[in-house]
C-alpha cells in the first residue's frame, strides 16, 4: 500500500520526508511573520502579569481566610469535648438531662 499523504524521498535506501515549500525560509516570510511574534509576545507578558496577580489576590484571601478556619476548628473542637462531658456525667448520653441521678431501689425492698 502506497502513503499517498506526504511526499518522500528515498536516500541511501532510508525513506525520508520531504517538505520543498517548507525548507525555504526566505527573508520575507520572516518579516511578515515578525508582528505576530511580536503580538504573541506582547499578550503572553500581559497574561503572565494577569495571573501573577490573581495568585497574589488567592494568597491574600487564603490568609485571611485561614484564621477564620482556625478558629470554626477550635469551636467544633470544644463543642465536641462539652458534648462528650455532658453525656459521660448523665449516663453515657441515655435520656434527659438530670436523670440517673436517683437512688436505685430494689424490688420488694424498703
Amino acid at each position: 500500500m502506497a502513503d499517498k499523504g506526504l511526499p518522500r524521498l528515498r536516500k541511501r535506501g532510508k525513506k525520508m520526508l520531504f517538505f520543498p515549500r517548507l525548507l525555504i525560509v526566505d527573508n520575507v516570510s520572516l518579516i511578515r511573520l515578525q508582528p505576530l511574534l511580536d503580538t504573541l509576545r506582547q499578550q503572553h507578558t500581559q497574561l503572565r502579569a494577569q495571573n501573577d496577580k490573581l495568585v497574589r489576590v488567592g494568597v491574600a484571601m487564603e490568609g485571611t481566610l485561614r484564621p477564620v478556619e482556625e478558629g470554626m476548628r477550635i469551636e467544633r473542637e470544644k463543642r465536641a469535648a462539652e458534648e462528650a462531658a455532658g453525656r459521660t456525667k448523665y449516663g453515657g448520653g441515655r435520656g434527659e438531662e438530670g436523670r440517673g441521678d436517683e437512688g436505685v431501689r430494689s424490688v420488694g425492698g424498703k
